[in-house]
């Protein structure tokens, strides 16, 4: 406003990016969060409130289909004391270096205030569904805030990781899987959330009717902040961008890969 620095702006095209084919233009287009694209594509001060924040989710994602190749299994959980807000999603992954696949495949969803031990029979019970041993799972994140189960999201974790060894008769010191802390900071809410829409964007996310609560948030979430109806839809994609970024994000290491029967 002052003059002092002058600015230059330039929208993502060939012309301006001429290292770019159209059709990479293109596709950075249609992975960019409908909320960031005016200030990330075509260079505006100022970007837009959508109304839906998932503006690639389309109900054709939502299916029955199951892995048929070798797939890595995840956990993401999100830790709270109320109805609905303690969520612990089973996925499973194919590891790529350019296009990697998610399904989402159940859904742990409280449906009062719960304890550590409730929570973890709702996790082993989900993952009978599928037909899965808890030491199925390759990877598992989860909250590090508590929202008043526990002082420290750590410890949380930790009891709910000895809780789920119990129920499935494992020695504590020896759990079929460690539940370790999400991954969070600055700019994460975004970022995350850009990696679950890049894989809706390419046909690489794929959604079980079982998964409701998820299906409900993916269809209506407006984004971080709002109301309470909105900030309520935003405790599944917290789960499932606790995991996704261990399995989408293709600048993680890989891990072991089991199959899914």
């Amino acid at each position: 406003e002052d003059g002092v620095i002058s600015e230059t702006h330039y929208s993502l095209s060939t012309k301006a990016c001429r290292w770019m084919s159209q059709d990479q233009v293109e596709e950075a287009i249609a992975v960019c969060l409908s909320s960031q694209r005016p200030q990330v594509i075509y260079g505006d001060w100022d970007g837009v409130t959508p109304d839906r924040y998932f503006a690639a989710f389309d109900d054709d994602m939502v299916t029955e289909e199951l892995p048929d190749r070798e797939v890595s299994i995840g956990l993401g959980i999100d830790h709270g004391e109320d109805v609905g807000r303690e969520v612990a999603l089973l996925c499973a992954f194919e590891r790529h270096p350019k296009r990697p696949r998610v399904w989402f495949l159940d859904e742990y969803v409280s449906q009062g205030k719960t304890g550590i031990e409730a929570d973890a029979l709702g996790i082993v019970d989900m993952l009978d569904r599928a037909g899965l041993g808890p030491e199925a799972v390759d990877e598992a994140r989860g909250d590090t805030n508590t929202a008043g189960k526990s002082a420290a999201g750590y410890a949380i974790n930790s009891l709910l990781t000895d809780a789920v060894a119990a129920l499935s008769g494992y020695p504590e010191h020896s759990p079929p899987f460690r539940i370790r802390p999400a991954k969070k900071g600055p700019g994460s809410v975004v970022y995350t959330s850009r990696l679950l829409h890049a894989a809706m964007v390419k046909g690489d996310f794929v959604v079980h009717p079982r998964c409701a609560h998820l299906i409900e948030s993916l269809r209506h979430w407006r984004g971080p902040g709002g109301d309470q109806a909105n900030r309520d839809l935003s405790h599944a994609l917290d789960a499932a961008r606790y995991i996704g970024r261990s399995f989408l994000d293709t600048r993680s290491a890989g891990v072991q890969s089991l199959r899914v029967r």
